[in-house]
């Protein structure tokens, strides 16, 4: 397997925060898929995320002879894990906007659950204008 420790150690600071992940897979790489598990395991272990969350996509939907991993595979290992499965293909422009789209409701879906934490009037009041900030990273 071909897993990145390296990678993995400069990462770990980004999962702080983050309000969802995409885990891609490339569909046409057995490699890739056999990986899933381990990115899963590593975003769940260091990033504070419901599975709902979380989606896992797979890439290159457009190559069909050259697939290694099947629908029914990805299906299972997403149910397995509790998180959506899209088959994209940038170059076709395939599902691309519905992952995105169905990540960002699902984190708002689970913003509107949690309780929203109140800040007192006069620190709002006292406090400095908020920094500029990146609300996301690709990893």
């Amino acid at each position: 397997m071909n897993f990145n420790f390296r990678f993995v150690l400069v990462s770990r600071p980004y999962y702080r925060g983050a309000a969802g992940v995409l885990i891609f897979f490339d569909l046409t790489r057995r490699d890739s898929f056999l990986n899933v598990k381990r990115w899963f395991d590593e975003v769940t272990t260091h990033a504070e995320l419901h599975p709902s969350q979380m989606i896992l996509i797979g890439t290159k939907k457009d190559m069909v002879k050259e697939r290694q991993v099947s629908f029914e595979e990805a299906n299972e290992l997403a149910r397995h894990l509790g998180v959506l499965l899209f088959e994209v293909s940038a170059k076709e422009n395939i599902n691309i906007e519905e992952a995105v789209t169905a990540l960002v409701s699902d984190i708002e879906k689970q913003r509107v659950v949690e309780e929203p934490k109140k800040i007192p009037l006069e620190r709002i009041r006292n406090s400095s204008p908020p920094k500029p900030f990146f609300c996301c990273s690709i990893l």
